[in-house]
Protein backbone atom coordinates (compact mmCIF):
# COMPACT_ATOMS: atom_id res chain seq x y z
CA UNK A 1 0.00 0.00 0.00
CA UNK A 2 2.59 2.26 0.97
CA UNK A 3 4.42 1.66 -2.37
CA UNK A 4 1.45 2.88 -4.24
CA UNK A 5 0.68 6.01 -2.05
CA UNK A 6 4.35 6.83 -3.30
CA UNK A 7 3.99 6.12 -6.97
CA UNK A 8 0.73 8.23 -6.60
CA UNK A 9 2.57 11.21 -4.95
CA UNK A 10 5.10 10.93 -7.28
CA UNK A 11 2.85 10.76 -10.82
CA UNK A 12 0.64 13.48 -9.17
CA UNK A 13 -2.42 11.48 -9.19
CA UNK A 14 -5.67 10.70 -6.63
CA UNK A 15 -7.09 7.54 -6.11
CA UNK A 16 -10.82 7.98 -5.09
CA UNK A 17 -12.48 5.07 -4.25
CA UNK A 18 -16.30 5.25 -3.53
CA UNK A 19 -18.69 2.49 -1.87
CA UNK A 20 -22.34 2.97 -3.73
CA UNK A 21 -25.49 2.18 -1.96
CA UNK A 22 -23.94 2.39 1.55
CA UNK A 23 -27.46 3.09 2.89
CA UNK A 24 -27.38 -0.97 3.05
CA UNK A 25 -24.55 -0.45 5.11
CA UNK A 26 -26.27 2.56 7.27
CA UNK A 27 -29.64 0.16 8.05
CA UNK A 28 -28.98 -2.87 8.30
CA UNK A 29 -27.80 -4.21 12.06
CA UNK A 30 -26.20 -6.88 10.57
CA UNK A 31 -23.59 -4.94 8.72
CA UNK A 32 -22.67 -3.11 11.69
CA UNK A 33 -19.42 -4.82 11.69
CA UNK A 34 -18.48 -3.70 8.35
CA UNK A 35 -19.44 -0.35 8.94
CA UNK A 36 -16.71 -0.63 11.80
CA UNK A 37 -14.29 -1.25 9.35
CA UNK A 38 -15.19 1.21 6.88
CA UNK A 39 -15.64 3.56 9.59
CA UNK A 40 -11.77 2.87 10.25
CA UNK A 41 -10.70 3.07 6.79
CA UNK A 42 -12.62 6.22 6.17
CA UNK A 43 -10.51 7.44 9.59
CA UNK A 44 -6.98 5.97 8.35
CA UNK A 45 -7.42 7.91 5.12
CA UNK A 46 -7.77 10.99 6.57
CA UNK A 47 -4.75 10.84 9.12
CA UNK A 48 -2.88 9.93 6.02
CA UNK A 49 -3.19 13.02 4.50
CA UNK A 50 -2.51 10.80 0.83
CA UNK A 51 -3.26 10.77 -2.53
CA UNK A 52 -6.43 9.02 -1.88
CA UNK A 53 -10.16 10.05 -1.32
CA UNK A 54 -12.54 8.13 -0.18
CA UNK A 55 -16.43 8.89 -0.71
CA UNK A 56 -19.77 6.99 0.31
CA UNK A 57 -22.77 7.12 -2.06
CA UNK A 58 -26.55 6.70 -0.68
CA UNK A 59 -30.23 7.79 -1.15
CA UNK A 60 -31.27 10.87 0.14
CA UNK A 61 -33.88 9.59 1.51
CA UNK A 62 -31.95 7.14 3.56
CA UNK A 63 -32.71 7.58 7.58
CA UNK A 64 -30.25 7.66 10.03
CA UNK A 65 -31.26 7.30 13.58
CA UNK A 66 -28.92 9.57 16.42
CA UNK A 67 -28.18 6.40 17.97
CA UNK A 68 -26.33 4.88 14.70
CA UNK A 69 -22.28 4.98 14.89
CA UNK A 70 -22.60 6.97 11.70
CA UNK A 71 -24.64 9.50 12.61
CA UNK A 72 -21.77 10.44 15.03
CA UNK A 73 -18.92 10.05 12.64
CA UNK A 74 -20.57 12.10 9.91
CA UNK A 75 -20.41 15.16 12.66
CA UNK A 76 -16.84 14.04 14.01
CA UNK A 77 -15.90 14.49 10.41
CA UNK A 78 -17.73 17.54 9.54
CA UNK A 79 -14.70 20.49 8.66
CA UNK A 80 -13.00 17.34 6.83
CA UNK A 81 -15.70 15.95 4.36
CA UNK A 82 -17.06 17.36 0.90
CA UNK A 83 -20.65 16.63 0.81
CA UNK A 84 -22.03 16.28 -2.61
CA UNK A 85 -25.60 16.40 -4.48
CA UNK A 86 -25.51 14.28 -7.28
CA UNK A 87 -27.78 16.44 -10.15
CA UNK A 88 -31.33 15.21 -10.21
CA UNK A 89 -32.29 12.38 -13.02
CA UNK A 90 -33.77 15.24 -15.56
CA UNK A 91 -35.96 15.52 -18.58
CA UNK A 92 -33.15 14.96 -20.97
CA UNK A 93 -31.88 11.56 -19.14
CA UNK A 94 -34.90 9.54 -20.02
CA UNK A 95 -34.73 9.54 -23.28
CA UNK A 96 -31.29 9.13 -23.19
CA UNK A 97 -31.80 6.22 -20.90
CA UNK A 98 -34.54 4.44 -23.69
CA UNK A 99 -32.10 4.59 -26.77
CA UNK A 100 -29.69 2.73 -24.33
CA UNK A 101 -32.54 0.26 -23.41
CA UNK A 102 -33.64 -0.06 -27.42
CA UNK A 103 -30.26 -1.29 -27.89
CA UNK A 104 -30.37 -3.83 -25.30
CA UNK A 105 -33.84 -4.79 -27.00
CA UNK A 106 -32.10 -4.97 -30.34
CA UNK A 107 -35.74 -3.18 -31.57
CA UNK A 108 -36.99 -0.01 -31.74
CA UNK A 109 -39.61 1.02 -29.12
CA UNK A 110 -43.29 1.95 -30.19
CA UNK A 111 -43.70 5.66 -29.51
CA UNK A 112 -46.91 4.67 -27.26
CA UNK A 113 -45.11 2.24 -25.62
CA UNK A 114 -42.25 5.03 -25.51
CA UNK A 115 -44.52 7.28 -23.89
CA UNK A 116 -45.61 4.95 -20.98
CA UNK A 117 -42.48 4.72 -19.63
CA UNK A 118 -41.69 8.22 -19.71
CA UNK A 119 -45.18 9.36 -18.09
CA UNK A 120 -45.06 5.99 -15.47
CA UNK A 121 -41.16 6.50 -14.35
CA UNK A 122 -42.20 10.32 -12.74
CA UNK A 123 -38.92 11.30 -13.41
CA UNK A 124 -36.89 8.63 -11.16
CA UNK A 125 -34.07 6.67 -12.74
CA UNK A 126 -34.97 3.33 -10.50
CA UNK A 127 -38.43 2.76 -11.75
CA UNK A 128 -37.68 3.58 -14.84
CA UNK A 129 -35.27 0.64 -14.25
CA UNK A 130 -37.63 -1.43 -12.72
CA UNK A 131 -40.43 -0.62 -15.80
CA UNK A 132 -38.06 -1.49 -18.53
CA UNK A 133 -36.81 -4.59 -16.93
CA UNK A 134 -40.21 -5.82 -16.61
CA UNK A 135 -41.05 -4.86 -20.25
CA UNK A 136 -37.80 -6.62 -21.28
CA UNK A 137 -38.99 -9.59 -19.56
CA UNK A 138 -42.17 -9.33 -21.30
CA UNK A 139 -40.98 -8.91 -24.35
CA UNK A 140 -37.80 -11.36 -24.66
CA UNK A 141 -38.69 -13.66 -22.12
CA UNK A 142 -42.55 -13.55 -22.24
CA UNK A 143 -42.29 -14.05 -26.14
CA UNK A 144 -44.74 -11.07 -26.33
CA UNK A 145 -44.80 -8.19 -28.74
CA UNK A 146 -44.70 -4.54 -27.51
CA UNK A 147 -48.70 -4.01 -28.99
CA UNK A 148 -49.10 -7.01 -26.73
CA UNK A 149 -47.50 -5.55 -24.06
CA UNK A 150 -49.75 -2.21 -24.33
CA UNK A 151 -53.04 -4.62 -25.02
CA UNK A 152 -52.41 -6.01 -21.40
CA UNK A 153 -51.75 -2.71 -19.85
CA UNK A 154 -48.13 -3.43 -19.17
CA UNK A 155 -49.07 -6.50 -17.08
CA UNK A 156 -48.53 -4.88 -14.50
CA UNK A 157 -50.37 -7.45 -12.16
CA UNK A 158 -47.48 -9.70 -12.87
CA UNK A 159 -45.01 -6.65 -11.44
CA UNK A 160 -47.00 -6.03 -8.78
CA UNK A 161 -47.12 -9.86 -7.80
CA UNK A 162 -43.13 -10.04 -7.61
CA UNK A 163 -43.16 -7.05 -5.19
CA UNK A 164 -45.55 -8.00 -2.77
CA UNK A 165 -43.94 -11.99 -2.95
CA UNK A 166 -40.42 -10.54 -1.66
CA UNK A 167 -41.72 -8.84 1.42
CA UNK A 168 -42.89 -10.05 4.97
CA UNK A 169 -46.34 -10.13 6.56
CA UNK A 170 -45.35 -7.22 8.42
CA UNK A 171 -43.93 -5.13 5.45
CA UNK A 172 -47.15 -6.03 3.57
CA UNK A 173 -50.03 -4.68 6.23
CA UNK A 174 -47.63 -1.66 6.60
CA UNK A 175 -47.56 -1.13 2.56
CA UNK A 176 -51.47 -1.27 2.43
CA UNK A 177 -51.94 1.01 5.50
CA UNK A 178 -49.24 3.80 3.42
CA UNK A 179 -51.36 3.13 0.29
CA UNK A 180 -54.64 3.52 2.24
CA UNK A 181 -53.88 7.03 4.28
CA UNK A 182 -51.38 7.99 1.53
CA UNK A 183 -49.91 10.52 1.98
CA UNK A 184 -49.30 9.45 5.52
CA UNK A 185 -46.62 10.74 7.71
CA UNK A 186 -43.69 8.89 8.22
CA UNK A 187 -42.97 9.09 11.80
CA UNK A 188 -46.85 7.90 12.12
CA UNK A 189 -45.74 4.81 9.97
CA UNK A 190 -42.21 4.20 12.13
CA UNK A 191 -44.70 4.59 15.60
CA UNK A 192 -46.72 2.08 14.34
CA UNK A 193 -44.54 -0.52 12.20
CA UNK A 194 -41.50 0.41 13.56
CA UNK A 195 -37.89 1.52 11.74
CA UNK A 196 -36.80 -1.66 10.37
CA UNK A 197 -39.97 -2.22 8.90
CA UNK A 198 -40.17 1.52 7.14
CA UNK A 199 -36.32 1.11 6.40
CA UNK A 200 -36.97 -2.02 4.65
CA UNK A 201 -40.40 -1.03 2.12
CA UNK A 202 -37.61 2.39 1.44
CA UNK A 203 -34.83 0.58 0.70
CA UNK A 204 -36.77 -1.85 -1.60
CA UNK A 205 -38.24 1.12 -3.39
CA UNK A 206 -42.09 0.06 -2.40
CA UNK A 207 -42.69 3.19 -1.17
CA UNK A 208 -41.06 7.04 -1.63
CA UNK A 209 -40.87 9.53 0.56
CA UNK A 210 -41.36 13.46 0.00
CA UNK A 211 -40.65 15.92 3.09
CA UNK A 212 -42.25 13.99 6.06
CA UNK A 213 -44.73 11.98 3.98
CA UNK A 214 -44.61 8.47 2.32
CA UNK A 215 -46.58 7.35 -0.27
CA UNK A 216 -46.40 3.92 -2.97
CA UNK A 217 -43.87 4.11 -5.24
CA UNK A 218 -46.68 4.74 -8.51
CA UNK A 219 -50.23 5.69 -7.74
CA UNK A 220 -51.34 2.58 -10.12
CA UNK A 221 -49.51 0.25 -7.08
CA UNK A 222 -51.03 2.08 -4.58
CA UNK A 223 -54.68 1.77 -5.81
CA UNK A 224 -54.03 -1.68 -6.94
CA UNK A 225 -52.73 -1.90 -2.45
CA UNK A 226 -56.15 -0.25 -1.67
CA UNK A 227 -58.85 -2.77 -3.46
CA UNK A 228 -56.94 -5.22 -4.89
CA UNK A 229 -57.56 -5.11 -7.90
CA UNK A 230 -55.73 -4.02 -11.17
CA UNK A 231 -56.70 -0.33 -11.90
CA UNK A 232 -56.95 0.92 -15.71
CA UNK A 233 -53.91 2.02 -17.15
CA UNK A 234 -54.08 4.79 -19.10
CA UNK A 235 -52.32 4.71 -22.76
CA UNK A 236 -51.92 7.83 -24.54
CA UNK A 237 -52.01 7.33 -28.02
CA UNK A 238 -48.95 9.05 -31.01
CA UNK A 239 -49.16 8.68 -34.18
CA UNK A 240 -46.89 7.06 -36.30
CA UNK A 241 -43.90 9.45 -37.48
CA UNK A 242 -42.79 8.78 -40.88
CA UNK A 243 -39.25 9.12 -41.81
Amino acid sequence: MQDCLQQLGAKNRVLILVFDQFEEVLTKQELRELFNRLRLLALSVDAQQENIVVGFAWKSDAFLPQDHPAYYLWHQLKDRRLDLDVPRFGSKDVPQALTLFQKELKQRLNPVLRLQLVQHCQGFPWLLKKLCIHVFNLLVKGGLTQTQVLERGLDVRGLFEADLSGISGKETLCLKAIAKQAPVEWVQIVEQFGNDVYTSLLDKRLIIRSGDRLNAYWDIFRDYLRSNEIPHVPVSFLPELKS
